[in-house]
């Protein structure tokens, strides 16, 4: 019994840190998603399906020659820890070579794509892409060293001025005619924008010698996490690439367009947890239950934060997108739907990338790619081939709730954990996300009228769920609850404080 004690405030401590840092990256994004959908409600209105279909096609295409990209080196930067000054020159010539060599290849793909897939348009939005890949070639030397200093508000605050940002001439360009082109020319502009900051920020000494040396190392390391990288960006570049050849470009946006939305909660909370996590488990590489017991600490606490808003979702996406965004949709509020059952598993994906980089389990993150990989294109061509948005869709969620629980059970099962945590994870957070939304039906057979009105069911719908969710949630998940509330008490503070 003594020896556990440390174990636990230790874990308590480091959950703490990771749930701080990531509640600061949280609300400024918060704050960028709820603009950036007021962003997409206007383009929804200016835009048509057929216009973001060619963008998804475009990011999709921009996949592979991202693997030069995408290369690693960040999350390779931040494992070196205190050893990051004698690797930033090594890393930057590095890096800025991959981009160089992705942009070229994009560059020069591009023709070919569009003649492919029959869209003249997608040579220039190719290009686009390519440019922005270029310019983020240089912040993984900034950036790395933010998150060695656990610097997440800086993090933050450059992340919310650039969505801001995209926000404001992403809609200025749709309302002059730009189409497509109005969803991706702000992004290289507000990239190097970005990158200036970083470099303002985090200002580090390049020298000259481009450090060939070290690069063999750096490849060993990189290699399996940009090919993970590159199986991922596949896997969810999979549905568009399939239903833009095997049904219609049209058909690929009103996908892009659900998955979209849906994507806001992973980008928002998943992909903010990412960036906390992996700075802040490299600290305990060596003890590995101390390490496991923090990391599923936190995916609890974010299973429970999410939990209610994807059963909602789930509910009430088709009265709510048609409210808000127009008939036009209805197929996407349908996407949306299907695909927000599986959010609080596609929720553990990053994370669990970030636990395994932390233990330097590259390899073992490679296979794991490959094995969603394996299981997504059966789900996702057959779906396009048989029935189309709706099966896709389908096939997206059975890839999460099928695939992530089983990669968890395998990643932590060497740290004395097994499925009983695995099942920790979910339970009882998703049952009673189920419980909270079960008056929604009812309240639809008592108050027909009600149904016919979609601004009053969504908001009477969202008022009965979070009474109950979160009534509810003090006794049958205690330390979740207590947990958010004490970090968003704990914020609020800080944030007051500092003014």
């Amino acid at each position: 019994m003594p020896a556990e004690k440390p174990n636990e405030n230790s874990s308590t401590s480091l959950t703490e840190r990771a749930s701080s840092g990531f509640l600061w990256l949280f609300i400024p994004n918060l704050v960028a998603k709820a603009s950036g959908f007021i962003g997409q409600l206007i383009l929804a209105r200016l835009l048509a399906p057929r216009d973001f279909g060619l963008v998804a096609l475009a990011y999709s295409i921009a996949a592979l020659p991202k693997l030069l990209r995408d290369n690693g080196l960040l999350q390779v930067l931040i494992g070196k820890q205190e050893k990051i000054d004698r690797w930033v020159s090594a890393v930057f010539w590095f890096d800025l070579t991959a981009g160089i060599l992705a942009t070229v290849a994009l560059a020069v793909a591009a023709p070919f794509c569009a003649i492919y897939f029959h869209q003249p348009q997608l040579t220039g939005l190719i290009w686009l892409v390519a440019s922005g890949i270029l310019i983020n070639a240089l912040t993984s030397v900034p950036m790395a060293r933010l998150y060695y200093q656990l610097d997440f508000r800086k993090i933050a605050l450059a992340g919310l001025q650039y969505n801001l940002g995209v926000l404001v001439t992403t809609v200025a360009l749709a309302f002059l005619g730009f189409g497509a082109y109005s969803l991706l020319i702000p992004l290289p502009l507000l990239s190097a924008i970005r990158l200036i900051q970083y470099w303002r920020w985090a200002p580090s000494h390049i020298r000259w010698r481009l450090g060939l040396m070290r690069w063999g190392a750096i490849a060993k390391d990189a290699f399996p996490l940009a090919a993970g990288v590159f199986i991922f960006s596949l896997i969810a570049a999979l549905p568009s690439i399939a239903l833009g050849r095997i049904r219609t470009v049209a058909a690929a946006g009103i996908f892009y367009f659900g998955w979209n939305l849906s994507t806001q909660t992973l980008q928002l909370l998943s992909f903010n947890l990412m960036q906390v996590l992996l700075p802040v488990l490299t600290g305990l590489k060596d003890d590995l239950p101390r390490q496991a017991a923090a990391f599923l600490r936190v995916l609890r606490l974010v299973v429970f934060f999410t939990t209610p808003a994807c059963a909602v979702v789930a509910v009430l996406a088709k009265p709510a997108v048609v409210m808000i965004f127009g008939p036009k949709w209805a197929v996407s509020a349908q996407v949306l739907a299907i695909l927000s059952v599986g959010t609080p598993f596609a929720l553990i994906g990053n994370p669990l990338v970030s636990y395994l980089q932390a233990r330097h389990r590259y390899s073992f993150a490679l296979y794991m790619a490959l094995g969603m990989l394996a299981m997504a294109i059966p789900l996702t061509i057959a779906g396009a081939w048989l029935q189309g948005v709706i099966l896709v869709a389908v096939g997206v969620v059975l890839q999460s709730v099928i695939g992530i629980p089983i990669v968890l059970y395998l990643s932590i099962r060497d740290s004395a954990a097994g499925w009983r945590e695995v099942v920790s994870v979910f339970v009882p957070a998703l049952p009673l996300g189920a419980l909270a939304v079960l008056p929604i039906y009812a309240l639809d057979s008592l108050c027909p009228e009600l149904a016919k009105h979609n601004a009053a069911n969504v908001l009477a719908g969202c008022a009965v769920a979070a009474i109950i969710y979160f009534g509810l949630a003090p006794l049958v998940c205690p330390a979740e609850s207590g947990e958010l509330w004490r970090r968003a008490v704990d914020l609020a503070g800080r944030i007051f404080k500092r003014r």
